[in-house]
């Protein structure tokens, strides 16, 4: 299938690597429900793998449909998503990790990370000429990019961020913010790993960071529109993360509900 230009379109190889392993040569009217779900089985290990795999899947014999290369898609059954996993650092942990890491490159990382909720891709590709250290923004941005749901924006950083900024910059070998020996950092999981087995949290990865920075603010009461904003995050995704870390705001409604009603004293014993 040819690239629509949005970043899932760059997995799709990886996709069908699994489908033919398990689909092969096969004619469309011969992939019945139980053959599909032995596919299951076989990669239920990676269940967000398995429902790409399975959407591509279906999404092909579709347009094979359209384009008259076959007169009906067979029933694609795809598994019902999963709740997110709701783990996220604590400042304290967020503080262990960052006093763990060795590698100059990745204590960049976490300071932007940190400080931004921004996406690991967006700080791998973020480039010196999209930070103004004078008025104190991070441009994540790329001009060079497709726009795709996984928004991008430009955010501000605290005095702090950007005197730290300006000491890395001196030492730049390269136009990228996060770089390795003049080179921009491809992937961060190792050396991010390792620290966080080093700060007692083996548990975490690159992308709880920014779950961790909407969970922080929300717990310091800012609104979900201004949290969003800043981590150009979608306001659902804020919204449940906010209900879970401060659920304050709703306590004047809760007041509301409970007042008049004498319930205070029907439960004691006589």
């Amino acid at each position: 299938m040819k690239s629509s230009g949005k970043s899932r379109a760059a997995k799709t190889p990886t996709f069908h690597n699994q489908l033919k392993a398990h689909f092969g040569p096969m004619r469309p009217e011969r992939i019945t429900p139980p053959f599909v779900k032995e596919y299951w089985t076989k990669r239920k290990h990676v269940p967000s793998s398995l429902r790409e795999e399975l959407f591509e899947l279906r999404t092909t014999l579709r347009m094979a449909v359209k384009c008259g290369w076959i007169d009906k898609a067979p029933y694609i059954e795809i598994p019902a998503k999963k709740p997110p996993r709701e783990r996220f650092l604590t400042r304290v942990q967020a503080k262990s990790l960052f006093e763990a890491a060795e590698p100059m490159h990745l204590r960049l990382y976490l300071l932007i990370a940190m400080t931004t909720g921004a996406r690991r891709g967006a700080i791998l590709g973020l480039t010196w000429d999209r930070v103004d250290l004078q008025r104190g923004r991070l441009d994540f941005t790329d001009p060079e990019m497709a726009i795709t749901k996984k928004r991008r924006t430009v955010v501000p950083i605290s005095t702090d961020v950007v005197s730290a900024l300006k000491s890395a910059s001196a030492y730049a070998q390269s136009p990228y913010v996060v770089e390795y020996k003049g080179n921009p950092v491809q992937s961060i999981k190792r050396s991010f790993g390792e620290a966080a087995s080093k700060a007692g949290v083996p548990w975490a990865c690159p992308h709880i960071l920014k779950h961790s920075v909407i969970s922080w603010l929300s717990e310091d009461g800012y609104s979900v529109d201004k949290i969003a904003d800043l981590t150009a995050t979608h306001p659902i995704t804020v919204r449940r993360v906010y209900r879970k870390f401060s659920p304050d705001y709703l306590e004047d409604l809760s007041e509301t509900l409970g007042q008049n009603m004498s319930f205070a004293n029907q439960f004691a014993k006589p």
